[in-house]
């Protein structure tokens, strides 16, 4: 069973490749913070951060000796940014995604994230960069004067932004 996941996202990769991308974007980095919260029986003994840091450099390493060292592996990394801090992570990715850091929407209006999510997520994200990993950032926005923002802040971090139309 747990080989069965790596055989899945391996054919997906695979044939990624053979449509001639150069990289794999991996959706869904922060389940194991879902999985948590959910209080599964299963995974109650389980360190899933542990297991999510593994599971992504065994991957990363097969996906690398296959189609070479220039192949990319992105991740989202959701509302997981401390797994940033562990190094084996940060040797497993390219690079790293992250919604909302300075703007989302909430019942239906864009509005600026909480400052403290904001400098939370801030302190992972620049030391992603730091070491080198390229750091997209796509916020919801609504305006063109939001937009200049936002690729302002994004700039200023040495982020790549991604203004979404909310």
């Amino acid at each position: 069973m747990a080989r069965k996941w790596l055989q899945v996202i391996l054919a997906k990769v695979e044939k990624a490749y053979e449509m001639g991308f150069d990289g794999v974007y991996l959706d869904n980095i922060d389940a194991r913070i879902v999985i948590s919260e959910l209080d599964l029986g299963w995974a109650k003994n389980l360190n899933l951060t542990k297991l999510m840091v593994e599971a992504l450099y065994r991957l990363s390493t097969l996906v690398k000796e296959k189609y070479g060292k220039s192949f990319k592996v992105y991740v989202n990394i959701g509302s997981a940014v401390e797994l940033l801090a562990e190094e084996k992570f940060l040797a497993s990715i390219d690079g790293v995604l992250r919604e909302e850091v300075w703007y989302t929407i909430k019942n239906g209006k864009c509005v600026k994230v909480d400052p403290r999510e904001t400098k939370y997520v801030l302190k992972y994200l620049r030391e992603a960069r730091l070491k080198g990993k390229t750091v997209i950032v796509a916020d919801f926005l609504e305006n063109k004067e939001m937009t200049e923002d936002f690729c302002s802040l994004c700039w200023y971090y040495g982020f790549i932004p991604v203004p979404q139309p909310a």
